[in-house]
């Protein structure tokens, strides 16, 4: 009752369904932290896939890299993936 509170990790999810990011520090946004399930992959219909329908996409390692700026929700993303080239998305 009343004691400290502490965070033993952090981990946000740039990309719904995909691999988690760990981080030691992290800024936040005006929805929590910043850039947490910002992006997600989509079909060719625009329809949001998720783990259940596609596993894969547990390999699939997003790394977001902030701005020096105060402009920390505008992060780019680069996914990393067994075997294939690393994408980057400003």
């Amino acid at each position: 009752a009343g004691g400290a509170v502490v965070i033993e990790s952090l981990h946000l999810y740039p990309v719904k369904s995909c691999a988690a990011m760990s981080v030691s520090r992290w800024p936040l946004g005006p929805h929590g932290l910043a850039c947490d399930r910002r992006w997600a992959i989509v079909d060719g219909a625009g329809v949001t896939l998720t783990q259940k329908q596609c596993p894969g996409l547990s390999l699939l390692r997003p790394v977001v890299r902030l701005p020096s700026s105060a402009r920390a929700h505008d992060g780019q993303l680069q996914l990393f993936a067994p075997d294939v080239p690393p994408l980057t998305i400003p």
